[in-house]
């Protein structure tokens, strides 16, 4: 799960070139999402994406640490239950029930809507 779109465009280029070597079944899932409440209600975040270093994103940044280059994204939050279902889980073949080896969920601070 990645709350910055730059990054998630840049990750989904490098798994597409880098993983031919994986059956399509195997192939993890890049989302585009920001972890938010359970309520219907839209709520938004602002994220500073800092392009150079595209592997940074997050909801606070330190005054001393902005600068021109930096880029505001505004991300659409929506409830952990949605996100998974987009995510189509994988089904283990013997239970038949969603099976998750790793799941990585560090998007900018969105994460602690989790906890």
């Amino acid at each position: 799960i990645e709350v910055a779109s730059p990054n998630w465009l840049l990750q989904e280029l490098n798994f597409r070139c880098n993983a031919n070597d994986f059956p399509v079944s195997t192939r993890p899932t890049i989302l585009l999402a920001g972890v938010g409440p359970d309520h219907a209600a839209t709520t938004f975040a602002r994220y500073t994406w800092k392009p150079d270093q595209v592997t940074t994103a997050r909801s606070w940044t330190p005054a001393h640490e902005i600068n021109s280059n930096d880029e505001e994204l505004a991300v659409k939050l929506r409830p952990w239950h949605s996100i998974l279902a987009e995510a189509e889980i994988p089904h283990h073949p013997k239970t038949n029930q969603a099976h998750i080896d790793v799941l990585n969920v560090d998007c900018g601070a969105c994460e602690y809507n989790l906890i």
